[in-house]
């Protein structure tokens, strides 16, 4: 969850960015967010008693074939062998929970301001920002396009990355 703000010298420079992707998120203060903690730590732990992966908890859902998107995609990160993302660290990961907190609890932001076309994309069963807040982006970002994969979960666009591929370059074109 991020917040999109460009300055140059002080200057909000929206006016630079052409077309915006938004993928898995929500509003700040959005619905269900705050229960994000909880769900994260408790699938957390999950992963470390049955020595899984914590992205497959988070990411993807139960679906039937589910389990061999997960795995492809699981193995297809490992692949790499050069610029690796490090590791997470505890400090990185409790960082990472206080922001997603304070961002929970934030006062609204008006998004009718923003009038860029915007690509909104997310999974019907995304459990750490409930997709409910991907319908209420489409709903205040006035010149809105929503994607809403009904067999995926928040890693909707690794679960779906040639449907998504396909998507944006038509989206940016």
């Amino acid at each position: 969850m991020h917040t999109l703000t460009i300055t140059v010298q002080g200057t909000n420079c929206i006016h630079f960015v052409r077309k915006i992707i938004l993928a898995g998120t929500g509003p700040r203060g959005g619905s269900g967010v705050s229960l994000a903690e909880k769900i994260i730590n408790l699938k957390f732990l999950k992963s470390l008693s049955h020595l899984n992966n914590i992205k497959s908890y988070l990411f993807f859902t139960k679906i039937p074939d589910e389990k061999i998107i997960t795995t492809t995609y699981l193995k297809q990160i490992q692949s790499r062998m050069s610029n690796r993302d490090k590791k997470a660290t505890l400090s990185v990961y409790l960082r990472q929970l206080k922001a997603i907190n304070d961002w929970s609890k934030a006062k609204p932001m008006d998004l009718s301001t923003i009038t860029n076309p915007t690509l909104i994309v997310d999974g019907a069963y995304d459990i750490m920002v409930p997709t409910v807040n991907s319908y209420a982006l489409n709903q205040e970002i006035k010149n809105s396009t929503l994607i809403i994969y009904s067999d995926a979960g928040h890693g909707s666009i690794f679960q779906h990355f040639e449907r998504f591929s396909k998507s944006v370059i038509e989206f940016l074109n």
